[in-house]
């Protein structure tokens, strides 16, 4: 395909992307991997301007197995994974009561490597389909009202790479007609219709454990991938790369959290040993502007506020960082997935509780916190309709109504 070619399909196709599931109703709806637009933010409005008066309510319990999936949530349906004896199951609950409307099972390792295993990616609804990628590279896609299969693909197959450390984590991505994943050194993309393989990576670099991220900068739109050894932008139409930069032997070894783009910026982060870095990204190169120790944020997403960056730190220290220069602009002794919504920030934190907060340069403002689960809480939740949608690494899901009352 020509360049210019691809530019057409790619203007194309941007100019209908949108994460289609949202319906008429798009309060109601969290179609993929942390939101409408990936980055952990909500529009939604009329919720709770407080918690210590009036407490948010817990409406259902459920228990879908262990994992780190989170939750897409569509038309009355709240999807995600779980694993049970050595077995991952596709969920499709109801976000009234919990209960399975319809769920679907394979055979996959549970592969408890320092943690408790169990999938990690989040499923992604566009239109009436739904789907899914296991960390064995099985992407799958359903039905959304009844689960049957449409198609499914073998990733690790057609991408001829290794998978990632800890198996295959991305959540997929859709941009136009393709679904993208991190699958070898630049990605890897399916035709959502019918699982065909569009484009692969032209090396066979391990992928990292970050999902993919659309991002405008440099007067182009790609995808940004983040690999075991390196950072790059690739097309969505043909995955030709615009621009990559090597990451150093020994630094972001633990690719789990998105990169973040800031306007024509990227920030990205990662283990604890390692280092967080700004980079200016143009049509065709990239390059470091800073890089500190003063955001490691490993598995824990960054959001950002008027220009800001928020992030727990070594899961002990949620801070701000100043995105000119990585300095902390102040920091608060917790840590948790903050989803910022109407205003304010909604915090899962890593034991389990909630807590609401205003989030600014100059402070941390806490409204009240609620306890809504035990054990480990690296996922973050999902905000659909009033109804927060959080769960543990052993898989208790709880469905918890913060609107206003």
């Amino acid at each position: 395909m020509s360049w210019l070619r691809s530019m057409f399909v790619l203007g194309v196709s941007l100019a209908v992307w949108a994460p289609t599931a949202a319906g008429a109703d798009a309060n109601a709806s969290w179609p993929q991997w942390r939101g409408p637009k990936r980055n952990g933010t909500s529009t939604e409005t009329g919720l709770l301007r407080e918690w210590r008066r009036v407490k948010p309510k817990v409406l259902w319990r459920a228990n879908v197995g262990i994992g780190f999936s989170s939750f897409a949530v569509s038309n009355g349906l709240v999807y995600t994974l779980g694993n049970r004896s050595n077995t991952d199951t596709v969920y499709a609950l109801s976000a009234k009561t919990g209960k399975p409307v319809w769920k679907y099972s394979y055979p996959c390792p549970i592969g408890a490597v320092r943690h408790e295993g169990g999938p990690y990616a989040t499923p992604t609804v566009d239109g009436d389909k739904v789907y899914t990628f296991s960390k064995q590279g099985k992407l799958i896609c359903f039905t959304a009202a009844t689960g049957k299969i449409a198609w499914q693909a073998d990733v690790a197959k057609l991408s001829g790479a290794k998978p990632p450390n800890y198996g295959f984590s991305s959540s997929p991505l859709m941009v136009g007609g393709l679904l993208i994943v991190n699958a070898g050194s630049n990605g890897l993309a399916l035709h959502k219709g019918s699982g065909r393989l569009a484009w692969k990576s032209t090396g066979t670099g391990r992928a990292g454990h970050a999902s993919p991220v659309l991002f405008r900068g440099g007067g182009q739109r790609c995808v940004v991938i983040l690999a075991e050894g390196q950072l790059s932008g690739v097309s969505p139409v043909d995955g030709r790369v615009f621009w990559m930069t090597a990451l150093p032997k020994g630094t972001l070894s633990y690719k789990i959290c998105d990169p973040v783009p800031l306007g024509g910026k990227l920030f990205i982060s990662s283990s604890y040993k390692s280092v967080c870095s700004m980079y200016q990204v143009t049509y065709d190169s990239i390059r470091e502007l800073w890089k500190s120790r003063n955001l490691l944020t490993k598995m824990l997403n960054p959001v950002v506020s008027s220009g800001y960056i928020y992030s727990s730190h070594r899961e002990s220290m949620f801070r701000c960082i100043d995105p000119a220069n990585g300095h902390i602009k102040w920091e608060k002794e917790l840590a948790g997935n903050p989803i910022l919504v109407d205003d304010k920030c909604v915090i899962l934190t890593v034991g389990g509780e909630l807590i609401l907060a205003k989030l600014s340069p100059s402070a941390f403002t806490e409204f009240g916190r609620f306890p809504v689960l035990d054990g480990k809480c690296w996922t973050p939740p999902a905000l659909a309709g009033g109804k927060l949608y959080c769960r543990n690494a052993m898989g208790s899901v709880a469905c918890v109504d913060i609107a206003r009352r």
